[in-house]
């Protein structure tokens, strides 16, 4: 199937080639007074191989395009006149064969497809080319019509137009060709940003699952002495034995799981963070572009700003994207209608300061403390519900985990949480 669908592609990339070249070739300017023509067919023929650089070799096209040309201006012939001659009029159109071909084959040994990314080559590859293609026309002519027509008044034609002709090409498609990879990196980038961000909440299951681990440790271990202090006494009915050793056993198997689960999940982690490095004004424009899109499904008009007074790269990713998305997206959540949030970042003495300040609701006085406890929250749905409460531990136990502080100020009009965490914390350097 899949080489089916190659075939298909460069069949319906050839047809486009020969039909689209045949058609334009037919606007056209004669430079002196010959059969020979400066047209657009060439034009688009150039701009065709480079942008379908993959799909036959070169000279095969060259030859399958100047043969149907050929055939289709002897067809355009025989529809034009009632003094149609097949070979009078292959005589005129059948020279055009010896350009496509010469042309083709230059660019070929030229590796024109490789160079794609040098403007300046390829413009004088396809000057040569096609300077040398008219050269061999002109040639092809001057053989079947016994007149010598590659004077130096021709000759200057040739290269002038040749020169002109492909580098207007070339930088038509640059233009394309650099508008196509903005795409690519625009994509690379989104798929990148989602991975990001998925990944920092991984990073986040997999700190509770360590921390959960250790209480099934515990909770095992407890549960086994449990059941070997009650064998000890002979008054404990045997069925109450059984019932400590079978919950030690079951506890046990939970820890297995846990850990099958754990040890997934740290294998993605870690494929992701030994290539993953971001600067600090990088991490910020993440945080930002996903919350922008958070408030509009909120529908919320929110203005974001950020101030980077000190840029570092950042190989912590996870932490500081699980905190700072925590952070930035209860601010959204904290804001009617309309508001403003700001990130600023800054040097201190052996750290880094980032502040996070919008002007929603704010902290209620005497829940600065209490905000970070696990199921603590001011938060409801529409039906009442209360909300998790999780959002703020998670900010507290990564932050604690990049050995760094965190506080909050709640004034009138606006909400601030400082975040103070060492260098060499977000850096991995010692």
């Amino acid at each position: 199937m899949k080489v089916d669908r190659i075939k298909q592609s460069q069949i319906i990339a050839i047809l486009m080639i020969i039909f689209i070249t045949a058609f334009l070739g037919e606007f056209k300017f004669i430079a002196f007074s010959s059969s020979f023509r400066f047209g657009l067919g060439s034009a688009v023929f150039f701009f065709f191989l480079l942008f379908y650089k993959d799909v036959l070799s070169y000279p095969y096209i060259g030859i399958i395009t100047g043969t149907f040309v050929t055939f289709f201006r002897i067809g355009l012939d025989f529809l034009a006149g009632d003094l149609f001659s097949l070979y009078a009029s292959f005589q005129t159109h059948g020279p055009i064969i010896g350009y496509y071909f010469v042309f083709s084959l230059i660019l070929y040994f030229g590796r024109a497809k490789y160079f794609l990314d040098t403007p300046f080559y390829l413009g004088v590859l396809g000057a040569f080319g096609d300077g040398m293609a008219n050269v061999v026309e002109l040639l092809t002519r001057s053989a079947v019509t016994d007149s010598f027509l590659l004077t130096p008044a021709n000759l200057e034609y040739v290269v002038i137009i040749a020169v002109l002709r492909s580098f207007f090409v070339v930088g038509l498609f640059n233009m394309m060709h650099i508008k196509q990879m903005k795409a690519i990196y625009l994509e690379q980038r989104r798929r990148f940003e989602q991975v990001q961000m998925i990944t920092s909440g991984l990073y986040v299951e997999v700190f509770y699952l360590k921390k959960l681990l250790v209480e099934i440790e515990n909770v095992t271990a407890k549960s086994y002495d449990l059941y070997r202090n009650l064998k000890n006494f002979q008054e404990v009915p045997q069925n109450i034995t059984s019932t400590a050793l079978s919950i030690a056993q079951e506890v046990h198997e939970v820890k297995k799981d846990n850990q099958r689960v754990l040890a997934g999940l740290k294998k993605i982690i870690d494929q992701e963070t030994v290539f993953i490095e971001l600067s600090m004004s990088d991490l910020i424009e993440l945080i930002i572009r996903a919350n922008v899109k958070y408030a509009g499904m909120l529908k919320k008009d929110i203005a974001f700003q950020n101030e980077i007074f000190f840029d570092l790269q950042v190989t912590k990713v996870y932490p500081l994207v699980v905190i700072l998305n925590n952070l930035v997206a209860n601010a959204v959540e904290a804001i009617e209608e309309l508001g403003l949030i700001n990130i600023t970042v800054k040097e201190i003495e052996n750290g880094v300061e980032i502040l996070v300040i919008d002007n929603g609701v704010g902290i209620q006085p005497g829940d600065e403390e209490v905000i970070y406890e696990p199921g603590f929250t001011t938060k409801f749905d529409e039906s009442g519900r209360a909300s998790t409460g999780i959002g703020l531990s998670h900010v507290w136990s990564m932050i604690k985990k990049l050995d760094g502080e965190i506080s909050v100020l709640t004034q009138a009009s606006k909400t601030v949480f400082k975040l103070i965490i060492p260098i060499n914390s977000l850096t991995g350097e010692e």
